[in-house]
């Protein structure tokens, strides 16, 4: 199943007072939804040991935008062909994505995809297309 929609905080640590219904999350702390975005980073075609290492300590200097709340970042120790480098964060928009292929690019191909959590009901918002699709299921 696809992107359906923005998706909204789901915050398991609401801050009481003067900011109700703001949200601690990961660290952060906001109000509006959020859209969950995933990058996927392989390394070019071509791309040897050595410039593989040399992204690792670029790295150690690399900033993420700050309109990204990152939730992760994970190098992994990936086949070749396979993303050696995972990033999820929350942003208002896919600018961040970007950000990381301007920064990135000259060695990693870079893939940004949508996301969501899993969830545990069916909002009753979704598309008419969508509930139509399920009413037909059941």
């Amino acid at each position: 199943m696809g992107f359906i929609g923005p998706r909204r905080a789901q915050c398991s640590r609401a801050i009481p007072g003067p900011g109700e219904g703001l949200c601690s999350r990961w660290g952060r702390i906001y109000s509006a939804p959020m859209q969950l975005y995933v990058a996927y980073f392989r390394f070019k075609p071509g791309t040897n040991a050595i410039q593989g290492l040399s992204a690792f300590e670029r790295r150690k200097t690399f900033e993420h935008p700050p309109q990204a709340n990152v939730v992760g970042e994970y190098w992994v120790n990936a086949p070749e062909g396979e993303p050696q480098v995972v990033v999820v964060w929350e942003s208002e928009d896919e600018g961040p994505g970007d950000y990381y292929d301007a920064a990135w690019g000259d060695i990693f191909d870079i893939t940004v995809s949508v996301a969501t959590l899993p969830l545990s009901q069916i909002p009753e918002s979704l598309p008419e297309q969508v509930q139509a699709r399920l009413a037909s299921q059941s």
